[in-house]
């Protein structure tokens, strides 16, 4: 038999009793209860983790005891290399090879860098951490102790005369020369001199010249700084032999000047005698003397020979300068007996590391081709920056020795004046400090 169809009265019924259910579950709260529960559940699963792992991340990146397999190739390492590149003794010369005349001495730099010198104020600083730059550098780059020099001054090489102490010949017959020289060993190798002069007018070359450059280089002072005999100490008490700058007269005097007391061509012999008796007596303790510019007065034969004759007889050496091609300076001392020695390049012509780095090419290939060299240097920031790290390879790269001046007088050949003098350069004035 056939159910009978639910009365419309009972679907409204169970409509109303749905809605007032919902209403109720609306009110109390209970609908979504579940699905909020699962979610709620979920965020504290992720936050714990969350947490967890940053704390297990910490105790293996802090905690001691934690170990790590880490696999390690093992690959040999080659020691680092010098940071220079060595110099080329085998590059061809520049086709001009005559530096600037030594009249431009009194260009002497002052505290301040000269002009065109490239970031010298930092070049000390990076050749020194380049110097460190491995353990196993550091006992080859380290500069050798300093060679211990005679005293100064030595009383029976000196006597006081009317401007204050002048050297002469002790009565067992030892020089000055002899005594205060630089001592060195003779190899046989190939043989550079370098005399870095100008020094004693600026305070902070002269220092940075003493303290940064090996004491086989020579330093020349001028007569006109202050404190010179204490400076002259310091600096043989660094290792380094000392030559006594003497000013003479330029072609354009006196337009340049070289200072009071200049020898002259203009006075009689016995003036210049008593010039060049004043200035040697500014300090104690020189191997020997060198021409401050000079290019008209080393020209001059009958100028030259008294001055030179005083020279030999105080038991000095004389270095010519080569202010001038036309200086015959090397030729009278020799003629009279003076131990002498001509320079042969001015290293910085050009003061820039490239021209500096050229220049010291130079002196590489002569000593190698006539025995030995010699250059002369001004105390630029530049100059001392290449001459200190040019002097850690020149041994064990090129097999030269670096000398004392002093060391090259008796042997040294006559080379060509015009490679090593040209015309006078005017020169800017400076001040001691």
């Amino acid at each position: 038999m056939a159910k009978k169809p639910k009365k419309p009265a009972d679907a409204k019924k169970r409509n109303a009793k749905a809605a007032t259910k919902g209403a109720k579950d609306a009110k109390t709260g209970k609908g979504g209860r579940k699905a909020g529960t699962t979610a709620f559940a979920l965020a504290v699963f992720v936050v714990v983790a969350a947490v967890a792992g940053t704390a297990a991340w910490l105790q293996l990146t802090f905690d001691p005891n934690a170990v790590f397999e880490i696999p390690v190739a093992e690959v040999d390492v080659a020691p680092p290399v010098a940071a220079a590149k060595p110099l080329d003794l085998t590059a061809a010369p520049p086709a001009d090879q005559t530096p600037a005349t030594a009249d431009r001495d009194n260009s002497t730099p002052t505290d301040t860098p000269p002009a065109g010198a490239d970031d010298r104020a930092t070049m000390t600083t990076a050749l020194s951490r380049s110097a460190l730059s491995s353990d196993g550098d550091k006992a080859s780059l380290a500069p050798p102790p300093p060679v211990e020099l005679a005293p100064v001054p030595d009383p029976d090489l000196v006597r006081d005369g009317p401007n204050g102490p002048l050297p002469v010949i002790a009565a067992d017959g030892r020089t000055a020369l002899q005594v205060y020289a630089r001592p060195h060993r003779e190899t046989g190798r190939p043989r550079i001199g370098i005399v870095m002069g100008s020094l004693g007018l600026s305070r902070a070359a002269t220092t940075a010249a003493i303290q940064q450059l090996p004491g086989a280089v020579t330093l020349a002072f001028a007569p006109y700084g202050r404190d010179l005999q204490e400076t002259m100490s310091r600096a043989r008490a660094a290792g380094h032999e000392v030559l006594l700058q003497i000013p003479m007269e330029p072609v354009d005097y006196p337009t340049n000047d070289p200072g009071p007391h200049t020898l002259l061509t203009s006075l009689p012999a016995r003036k210049n005698v008593e010039r060049l008796e004043w200035l040697m007596s500014r300090l104690t303790g020189y191997v020997g003397v060198m021409n401050y510019m000079g290019s008209r007065f080393t020209a001059s034969d009958a100028h030259l020979r008294p001055v030179l004759v005083a020279v030999r007889d105080r038991g000095l050496m004389f270095l010519d300068a080569r202010a001038t091609s036309a200086s015959v300076a090397i030729g009278v001392a020799r003629s009279l007996g003076v131990p002498s020695v001509a320079n042969d390049r001015y290293i910085d012509d050009e003061a820039s590391r490239a021209g500096i780095d050229r220049r010291l090419e130079e002196l590489q290939r002569l000593a190698v081709a006539n025995g030995q060299a010699i250059g002369l240097a001004f105390p630029y920031p530049v100059t001392i920056e290449r001459l200190a790290q040019w002097s850690r390879q020149l041994h064990s790269i090129h097999g030269i020795d670096l000398v004392p001046v002093s060391a090259l007088v008796s042997s040294a050949p006559v080379a060509d004046a015009s490679q090593a003098g040209s015309a006078d350069k005017p020169a800017d004035k400076t001040t001691s400090n």
